[in-house]
Order: C-alpha cells, then structure tokens, then sequence
C-alpha cells in the first residue's frame, strides 16, 4: 500500500508523532512519503491544476528527508505526483477546534481520497475539547473525500505563552490558572512514547481493511 504522510509542525509535536507513525507503518510493509504540508501543497496545486506558485521541478527539500538521507525512488516517484497515493495520513496541530492552516490548505487540494487523520492538541486530550476537534475534523476532511478516522493526542504548548497568560488579569479569558498551569507543566515533553504508541494502535485498527487491503 501507498501511503503519504503530510505533516505541519510548528513546535515539533506533530512532527515527532508523523515521523514515529511513518517508521512503524514501513515496518508493517508499507511504501510510505513522509512529507511538510507546505511543500506538498505546493507540488499538490501543481497536480490538481489549482492556482499556485509552485515551481515545475521538485523541490530538492522533497528529495531528502531528516539527517540528510535521499528518499527512495519510489518516494521521489510520489513526490512529484503526489495526488496518486492510495491513502493519506494527515497530520496536523490543533488551532481553534479544528485543524491548522497548513494542514487545512492540503486538504482542499484534495478530492476523492481517502485520508486518516491524526494531531496534536494542547488542551486536555482525553476531555470533551478534543472530541469536539475530532468531530470537527472529520466533518472538514468529508466535505469532499473519504474520512476513515480521526485521532488526536496529548501535545506541549509553548510554555513562554502560557507564562504571558498567568501575567493576565483573572477575569480575562485567555487567562490561565493554577489547575490549568500544572497540567500544562505536567505535558511537557508530549507526545511521549506511549502517546504515540496509543495513535499508532488507532492506525492498527484499520490494518485489515485498509492497509493490507
């Protein structure tokens, strides 16, 4: 099975978590790319024939992947045609209930596809907030492709904000007390090892249906 996997990342979170995620799915057989939102969508506008000021060639960050390792053929193949892979994991950060900019751009290069989504949530992962991302994701993703899931962990937030916002009056809403610090505090780090061995398992689930279809 073909997979791609589309990435943003902006404190490293999700771009841990994609990296994990794309190691344990080759493990398990897969040809997978591993690749920035903002470059994919670049090289997706190109594909799709949407307006963009992507340039004909691939970009030689596309070529190469961390530690300065050139991708397989195979890859290079999917990288400059990226709209031919038979299934998407979407990566993405959570900014306001939903999914980040970058990652909301791919996916409107997308139509007809079939796209798993995974991301990271700075908010209290196992509350009713990140149920709410979740389902909001899903509705976005099913506008116009197939959504098989949708899956978010816990994530850190930058610290030095959170900071700025204890300095807030306390009837200000974005102010942040001591309950919200300390677990605030208590996630840095994440996601954490088993975080993303919980997203992974959520992969597994459709191992059967959709991988080794």
């Amino acid at each position: 099975m073909n997979i791609i996997i589309i990435y943003s990342s902006v404190t490293g979170n999700t771009g841990r978590l994609a990296a994990y995620l794309r190691e344990q799915l080759k493990v398990r057989g897969n040809d997978v790319g591993y690749f920035e939102a903002g470059k994919v969508a670049e090289l997706l506008s190109e594909c799709t024939g949407a307006p963009a000021s992507a340039k004909s060639s691939v970009p030689e960050e596309l070529n190469s992947v961390s530690g300065g390792n050139k991708l397989p053929h195979s890859e290079k193949m999917r990288a400059s045609n990226p709209d031919s892979a038979d299934i998407y994991i979407l990566a993405f950060w959570c900014r306001r209930s939903s999914m980040d900019d970058r990652s909301r751009k791919v996916l409107g290069l997308l139509e007809g596809k079939k796209i798993l989504a995974v991301g990271t949530i700075g908010g209290d992962a196992a509350g009713g907030y990140a149920l709410r991302v979740e389902e909001n994701v899903r509705k976005e993703i099913s506008t116009r492709n197939d959504c098989l899931g949708v899956k978010v962990c816990q994530g850190a937030v930058n610290m030095a904000r959170i900071e700025q916002r204890r300095s807030l009056s306390e009837d200000d809403p974005h102010y942040v007390n001591d309950e919200k610090y300390e677990r605030y505090v208590r996630n840095i780090g994440r996601p954490n090892e088993e975080d993303k061995k919980a997203v992974m398992r959520y992969l597994d689930g459709f191992t059967s249906t959709v991988f080794l279809m």
